[in-house]
């Protein structure tokens, strides 16, 4: 949130500043249809539909908790923590499952984060690492797999360069070329299986 509007604030006294923009661009009234108009107007309307579609999916998440099938895929009860790494691959396999039965990250981490949680302080794993586990771990296959919005996007602006001779790229593609996302996920995989970075951020007690 503080990025977010930070970045809206900026933008606003650069283009402002600048003469780029207008107070008029910005927010206005349109007493003629009474309603309101503006990028500011603008860009709450196309935020609308994926909160309501995130709000719709934290009944998602709550269905899971009850049921407990998180938990219990995970194996999260004290007897099944073998050490540190298998702690950390129980964790990174509920949130993978979270977010691709979710398609949206932070619902995912909402569904699996008490259950990082409680696995992480049993094996000693701190805060810092598993938070680095569900962030980087739901930072990859919405950027991979062609049924996540990001592709579907990144596929759907291709198609403006088809005037200009340019193919038009599919999300499948978009995914499967994302070299970014499949060196993040290459690199929380090796860093659970090597134990890389696994003493940063002190003791799993928080």
């Amino acid at each position: 949130m503080e990025g977010l509007l930070t970045g809206v604030a900026v933008s606003l006294v650069t283009g402002l500043g600048s003469g780029l923009l207008t107070w008029r661009q910005v927010v206005y009234i349109d007493a003629a249809n009474f309603t309101a108009k503006g990028l500011v107007i603008d860009g709450l309307t196309r935020g609308l539909g994926i909160s309501v579609f995130t709000i719709l999916l934290i009944g998602l998440v709550s269905t899971l908790k009850a049921t407990g099938l998180v938990e219990r895929l995970a194996g999260a009860d004290r007897a099944s923590v073998s050490g540190a790494q298998g702690a950390e691959l129980r964790i990174f396999s509920a949130v993978s499952m979270a977010v691709l039965l979710t398609t949206h990250s932070v619902v995912a981490i909402l569904t699996v984060g008490e259950l990082a949680n409680r696995l992480g302080r049993l094996a000693g794993l701190s805060a810092y690492r598993r938070a680095n586990l569900l962030d980087v771990t739901v930072c990859t296959y919405p950027f991979l797999l062609p049924y996540f919005i990001p592709p579907i996007l990144a596929s759907s602006a291709t198609s403006s360069g088809e005037a200009f001779g340019m193919p038009r790229v599919s999300p499948f593609e978009a995914g499967m070329y994302n070299v970014y996302s499949w060196a993040l996920l290459a690199i929380v995989v090796v860093a659970m299986l090597t134990g890389y970075g696994r003493t940063e951020g002190g003791s799993g007690t928080r």
